[in-house]
């Protein structure tokens, strides 16, 4: 199929979309925005590859006369991109809404009747049958690379990074593997001081750890101080009292003499032999009979 042909198909869908949206109704809201959509999926592809591969050639080869034609196109495309943006950001229940696609039917309408009464007809005698079959296949396989949504500040296609492919991919010069190898390498050893980084403490978080770790030594309490600073205590003994705390048997009281009843009422006193070391008592008494 060549362009021209190509494209008045593309204006045949147009025009059936716009008869469906006039007979859904008012309240078919969801099917008149399913309707716009389909109108922008086909006037977007239509008019990127009109404006990059198609007007280029008319004006070529139509001179004076379709420089003014393809520069009139410019601007009609101008104000379709400008609607369908409008419309994307509508409601389909927006009172707006339907006043928007009735002028853009109108602006394409007027559009399609321009080109295919006076641009078709001209370029189809300016230009041979097999350049209009190899146009019509670059038109077909451009579509592709449209974007969904329209721009209206942009004419044409907007050339995105294409993606490579296996094939592509696999043809790895020299000069584009040493900078691959040269930027991983670099990439490595940034993450690798940001790792280092992350680990080491910095000098105040290392003064902070050490203090933390170092046992600090309590100052004693009043009473304690206290204490200390007194002499020695004197403990409390059996025998007595001592700086060491032990009994002193030298100050052992002696025990007093209990006198028992007896038979006479004399008392005998027994004397006991010290012990040797100890201090004791020196008596006792025992009563006798």
């Amino acid at each position: 199929m060549d362009a021209i042909e190509l494209l008045k198909q593309d204006h045949r869908m147009v025009e059936e979309t716009f008869k469906q949206f006039e007979e859904a109704g008012e309240r078919a809201t969801s099917k008149r925005r399913t309707l716009v959509e389909k109108l922008t999926t086909a006037l977007v592809p239509h008019m990127g590859v009109e404006e990059q591969h198609f007007y280029p050639l008319a004006r070529e080869r139509l001179g004076g006369e379709g420089k003014h034609l393809v520069l009139e196109s410019f601007e009609e495309h101008h104000l379709v991109k400008v609607l369908l943006k409008e419309l994307a950001t509508l409601s389909a229940d927006d009172e707006r809404y339907e006043a928007k696609v009735t002028v853009l039917k109108e602006v394409v309408m007027h559009h399609v009747k321009e080109e295919e009464e006076e641009i078709f007809p001209k370029v189809a005698k300016a230009t041979s049958r097999e350049e209009l079959a190899d146009l019509g296949e670059l038109l077909e396989k451009r579509k592709m690379d449209v974007p969904a949504r329209p721009n209206p500040d942009v004419i044409g296609i907007v050339t995105a990074r294409r993606r490579t492919t296996t094939t592509e991919r696999g043809r790895i010069t020299t000069r584009s593997l040493a900078a691959r190898t040269a930027r991983a390498g670099a990439i490595a050893a940034t993450a690798k001081r940001a790792k280092s980084a992350r680990k080491a403490p910095s000098k105040t978080t290392a003064r902070k750890t050490a203090a933390k770790k170092t046992p600090t030594r309590k100052s004693p309490s009043r009473g304690r101080r206290r204490r200390e600073q007194r002499p020695t205590a004197r403990r409390k003994g059996w025998g007595g009292t001592k700086a060491d705390g032990h009994a002193d048997l030298s100050r052992v009281a002696r025990p007093r003499p209990s006198r028992a009843a007896g038979a006479g009422g004399a008392h005998a006193v027994s004397h006991e032999a010290r012990r040797p070391g100890v201090r004791g008592p020196k008596c006792s008494l025992a009563a006798t009979g």
